[in-house]
């Protein structure tokens, strides 16, 4: 596979260093940038290096970029340069026929120290990381002009010592500061050759697709492994960022999606998606809004579908043993119970967003004349929560415990019903006057996810309303604000883009609810349209466009999914 590295970043499994095609930026010339995905997303390029081929001194032009998941080339009429992982901390820059330039991004106390004639200590403050850069072959020059305070330009000329031979130089990453110079590493080829078997294994065990899905598989793979970074500072689990783009975070529900789609391929990570959450989660039950190495939000919070998701694992592997249930079911109990004790400001028994964010729709139309806001997805997704709680618990033991969750969503459900069904249609209120707020979102269409528990008059309903085309339905599937609202916005973000988690809560609802035909044709407009369009942060409803961020790991894993089980073609 190829793929655009003004897209999708060139990385790998395990790695924080990133490498993209950037644009201009404020003092910020265009070009290729080596980056750090360390930090948050106020500091969303990290760029490290700038990396530029030359020849007598001046800029190579014409450069042909050919980006594959264990190597980069970057070929010109007079020579060639390759770029590799060397494991997760090192980056290899070879070039023969030309020499190379690497540029660093001035920052604020960052500075850069020669340690001898071929080896220089590079302190980056703003990605809050250090690194060593080494010449492997060729000779160096190196150019440093202090400032008080920082290192205002350091840039390092590298060519091959003599003509028809090649340069190299290796960065090194130091999470902890500077410290021993480490070994000397493998060979380029030998580096190379190792994260080709990592990209390998993993796309091995990428579920399946159809064959004219293959390309689109191979991609959304691709983005995954890429994605996934180690166990670093706040993060104390493998995970897999949104993207390495600017999203270099993992948040409270983007996870579950993406732990569904590694649940038979790479069930540990899978499991590590949840768990990480819980490993955070504070005395009231809460789980973060986001997590990265550097920081932890807790500014706002996302759905509770995590027991929709932990469900949907639990019927597909056996890695989902008693024991490992034992460790999250108290997390689930409290992240349940915390809606209740301190999202319900008026007691009516069905808990609030306090902010769009919290409901992962950020700026959603139901959130337009302010919050907090009962909206119907919310207690569709703490009912199924619940009955996951009961189905934990009698494979515990705890029959007790069992019966009290299932009375509970029982209850929970018949109450949200009286609540939120108005006019033959689930409605969104203001919490404390219970004001309707007048909204065309389908927000208001989510409790699908709750299938056969729904009575048949308001699931025939949803199913009308899902049905009607040119309201939410589209040739690409759901639209998350009817087209025809005078709301809808292409570029929207949730006020008409379709997304890839609302699909998939959709698509399995619809399943369960018994619409399998429906939920299949649902599916295949997402894959088809991703498979196009690749995998975006979310979709132009109408022309299918990618949008925002084009490598976003929820996206992958929900086209996998959907892909793999819910089009009708591929057993999963």
């Amino acid at each position: 596979m190829r793929f655009d590295l003004r897209a999708i970043p060139f990385s790998r499994q395990g790695s924080f260093f990133a490498v993209s095609r950037l644009p201009a930026k404020d003092k910020r010339p265009a070009g290729l940038y080596l980056r750090s995905v360390r930090g948050d997303i106020t500091t969303p390029d990290g760029e490290i290096f700038r990396i530029d081929l030359v020849r007598n001194k001046k800029p190579v032009k014409n450069i042909r970029e050919c980006a594959a998941p264990h190597l980069l080339t970057l070929s010109a009429s007079v020579g060639l340069a390759s770029i590799c992982f060397d494991g997760i901390a090192g980056v290899r820059v070879a070039a023969k026929g030309v020499g190379l330039r690497l540029t660093l991004v001035p920052g604020a106390y960052g500075t850069a120290i020669p340690v001898n004639n071929q080896v220089w200590a590079i302190n980056n403050y703003a990605n809050k990381s250090s690194y060593f850069l080494r010449v492997v072959s060729g000779t160096a020059a190196a150019r440093i002009v202090p400032a008080i305070g920082h290192t205002s330009d350091f840039t390092v000329s590298l060519h091959p010592a003599e003509e028809g031979e090649a340069c190299e130089c290796v960065i090194e990453e130091q999470c902890a500061g500077i410290g021993e110079l480490p070994a000397q590493a493998t060979s380029f080829i030998k580096a190379c050759a190792a994260t080709q078997r990592s990209w390998n294994s993993w796309l091995f065990r990428t579920l399946q697709t159809t064959t004219e899905l293959d390309d689109a598989r191979t991609l959304g793979a691709y983005i995954n492994w890429s994605a996934h970074v180690g166990p670093s500072g706040h993060l104390t689990r493998p995970v897999l960022y949104m993207s390495k783009n600017w999203m270099n975070s993992i948040w409270s529900w983007d996870n579950c999606f993406n732990a569904l789609a590694h649940v038979r391929s790479h069930p540990h990570l899978a499991w590590d998606q949840l768990m990480i959450f819980a490993d955070h989660q504070n005395k009231n039950g809460a789980y973060p809004d986001s997590i990265n190495d550097k920081q932890i939000g807790w500014n706002f919070c996302k759905p509770p579908v995590h027991g929709w998701a932990l469900s949907w694992m639990m019927q597909r592997s056996a890695y989902c043993t008693p024991e490992r249930l034992a460790r999250i079911y108290p997390s689930l109990v409290a992240w349940t119970n915390r809606w209740f004790l301190y999202r319900d400001y008026d007691g009516d028994g069905i808990p609030q967003y306090n902010h769009g964010n919290d409901s992962g729709w950020d700026n959603a139309t139901v959130f337009d004349n302010g919050v907090p806001v009962e909206a119907p997805d919310h207690p569709a997704y703490l009912v199924l929560q619940m009955d996951t709680l009961s189905e934990i618990a009698g494979k515990l033991g705890k029959k007790g415990e069992a019966r009290k969750w299932t009375n509970r969503a029982n209850l929970l459900l018949k109450k949200f019903i009286v609540h939120s069904w108005k006019n033959n249609s689930f409605m969104s209120f203001k919490s404390g006057d219970h004001t309707c707020v007048k909204s065309d979102s389908l927000i208001n269409y989510m409790p699908i996810v709750l299938g056969k528990r729904l009575p048949i008059y308001i699931k025939k309903a949803l199913l009308k309303g899902l049905r009607q085309k040119g309201r939410f339905l589209t040739d690409n599937g759901f639209a998350t604000e009817s087209v025809k609202s005078k709301h809808y916005e292409t570029d929207g973000y949730w006020r008409g883009p379709i997304w890839a988690p609302s699909t998939m809560l959709l698509v399995d609802g619809l399943y369960r609810a018994g619409e399998r035909g429906f939920s299949e044709e649902i599916a295949g407009r997402f894959c088809a349209m991703a498979a196009k369009n690749g995998m975006a942060e979310c979709f132009d409803a109408v022309s299918g466009k990618g949008l925002r961020d084009l490598s976003y790991t929820w996206t992958a894993s929900v086209f996998l999914v959907l892909a793999n089980e819910y089009t009708g073609r591929v057993k999963p």
